[in-house]
This record gives structure tokens, C-alpha cells and sequence, in this order.
């Protein structure tokens, strides 16, 4: 509730300025707001410094747009009254500056031209580049793959035409290159902030490499897993205790003469109703089932099907910390 009011009063702050209609009174008490809003929010921030969730990159966008407010007042012509808070405000702009450059995320700042115009210490670990190599350079040149060019700038025009309110935009997942010239998987969120008709934007990115590595290794194990369920010539199902499938093999249905359009179903109440038709103790295996969803042992028995076929069944409990998964 604090940052809304905050950042509401901020927009209004912008729109009086605009009017210019302001007493030199008004000019003291809105100097003074903004220094008040910029220690509030960067008191606040720093709650959030080693929190990487919306709420620290809402107050990172805040306290981005209090400065550009401060440097509007000054060249709009309240500047004799600005400086006098800008002592005060440095304490919240370092404070600022803690946040931005103690966040596990990479903040990059860039202006319409995609000019890198801030580079946190994040940024220099994620890409490679020192601050000093990179601030003045532009982003096209840099850390975005040529094949994003367009879209780079698109972006750009997009936010400039449509003025989209300064709040965090949901992360996305694409690539950038580090200084070596390797892309990297990582998730981006922009924060627009528009004066008139310019812009600068505020960038986190996350790399999410490790997050990927481990994606890709679970794929691998699951294509593994399923390789082995389909090169055995044994059924295999597998359910939860509320009978629902959790993975199956083709074998299992070939076995069962369960047809395709039935399995292509994965409904395990079809499957059993099949099934119980085939069998000659249709009762006795429904009972056997409902025991062994309760059970911890392991069990071996021998079905008989109507038409002459027998098949062995082997149940088998998944235990996790003592209790049946």
C-alpha cells in the first residue's frame, strides 16, 4: 500500500510541474515530498536487497523514477530549492545504490538509443564487461544477438507510443551474449520510465543457465526412464493412491488388449472396466487391487483370462519417509 500511494503521488507530483502553476511554497512542499518518497522507498528497498521478486524491482523502478523527477524539477526551474535537498538525498541514493548493486539480478539502465547509462556490478559478473568498458556503449553492440535487433527496437518504439505505466513487465525468457561472445539463457524484465517524449529503462536480468542445465538434465532422465519402460516385453503401470495414472508403457496395454483409442484416454477406471471383463475372478482381482493400494508388501499372482491366457502380476509399493507415494 505504501509504494502505491507513493507512486501515485509521484504521477501527481509530474502533473503539477507540467502545469507550471506552482507558488514558490508548493515548489518547497513537492521538493520536500520527493525527498521524503526517495528515503522511503530506499529505506524500504533495502528490506528487499537480497530478494529477487517483484516487490525489489518495484522499488528499484520507484526509486529510478523519484531521481528523474528530482532532475526535471531542477532543470524546470525550481532548481534553487532542489539543491537544497540534494545533500539529504545523496544518503538515499546511496542507499539506492545499495540495492541496485548488492541484487543477485544484472540491472542495466539504457536510454531510446539503447545506450547503456548504468551497469551493476551483476551485470559486469553476468556478461564480463567492467563498467567502465561498457557505460556509452549500446546494447545492439553488445550483449543482444543480432537475429534481436528489430525487436530490440521495436520494443523500444513500442513503449515510446504506447507509454505503458512504469511497473515491471512479467519476465521473459530469451538470450543475450557475454563478452566472449556465448549467449546465454536468461530471464528479462523491463521497467519503462517516460518524460514527455523520451524514456530511459531499467533492465533486470537473471541468468538463468543453472536453472536450464537442470531442466535439460531432468528431460534427459525422463527420455532415459521412458526408453527403459518401453524396451522391457513387461507391462508396467504405475498410479497414485487415488487411482490416478502416473506413467505407463505400451507393452501394459498390448498385454491387457487394451485399445488405442481407450489408452489414448489414460482414464484408469476405463482401463480397469476392460480389463475386469477378461478376467475369470473378476471379484477377486478388484479386491486384490483395493488391498494393495493400502498395502506395503510386495505381491506376486497369477491372473487367468477367459480366453486361456495367464499372465503374472508384480505389485510393488513406491515408499518415501515411511509412507506410500
Amino acid at each position: 500500500m505504501m509504494v502505491g500511494n507513493l507512486y501515485e503521488e509521484g504521477q501527481s507530483f509530474h502533473i503539477r510541474i507540467k502545469t507550471r502553476s506552482l507558488s514558490d511554497e508548493e515548489k518547497k512542499t513537492i521538493i520536500a515530498k520527493v525527498n521524503a518518497m526517495s528515503l522511503a522507498l530506499a529505506e524500504k528497498g533495502i528490506e528487499f536487497a537480497a530478494v529477487l521478486g517483484d516487490s525489489s524491482r518495484k522499488i528499484s523502478a520507484l526509486l529510478f523514477y523519484v531521481n528523474v523527477v528530482l532532475i526535471f524539477l531542477i532543470v524546470g526551474g525550481v532548481g534553487r530549492y532542489a539543491f537544497i535537498f540534494i545533500k539529504k538525498l545523496s544518503s538515499s541514493n546511496e542507499l539506492r545504490n545499495q540495492i541496485m548493486n548488492s541484487s543477485f539480478d544484472a540491472i542495466i539502465w539504457y536510454n531510446t538509443n539503447s545506450e547503456i547509462v548504468f551497469w551493476n556490478p551483476q551485470a559486469k559478473n553476468v556478461f564480463g564487461w567492467k563498467k567502465e568498458e561498457i557505460l556509452g556503449n549500446l546494447l545492439t553492440e553488445t550483449i543482444i544477438p543480432t537475429r534481436f535487433h528489430d525487436l530490440h527496437r521495436g520494443t523500444i518504439k513500442h513503449y515510446l507510443d504506447s507509454k505503458e505505466k512504469a511497473t515491471p513487465k512479467n519476465g521473459v525468457e530469451t538470450v543475450a551474449m557475454n563478452k566472449s561472445g556465448v549467449e546465454l539463457p536468461i530471464e528479462l524484465t523491463i521497467i519503462p520510465i517516460f518524460q514527455n517524449n523520451d524514456a530511459l529503462f531499467c533492465a533486470h536480468v537473471r541468468d538463468i543457465t543453472k536453472s536450464k542445465e537442470m531442466e535439460n538434465d531432468l528431460r534427459d532422465r525422463e527420455t532415459l526412464l521412458r526408453g527403459i519402460l518401453e524396451s522391457t516385453n513387461h507391462g508396467i503401470l504405475a498410479t497414485d493412491q487415488n487411482g490416478r495414472t502416473i506413467t505407463s508403457n505400451k507393452r501394459f496395454f498390448e498385454i491387457w488388449d487394451v485399445p488405442s483409442e481407450l489408452a489414448l484416454k489414460n482414464n484408469l477406471k476405463v482401463i480397469f472396466d476392460h480389463a475386469l471383463d477378461q478376467l475369470i475372478d473378476a471379484d477377486g482381482f478388484l479386491q486384490k487391487i483395493h488391498h494393495l493400494s493400502e498395502s506395503d508388501q510386495i505381491d506376486i499372482d497369477l491372473l487367468k483370462f477367459k480366453n486361456g491366457k495367464s499372465i503374472y502380476r508384480f505389485s510393488s509399493p513406491l515408499i518415501l519417509n515411511d509412507e506410500i507415494v
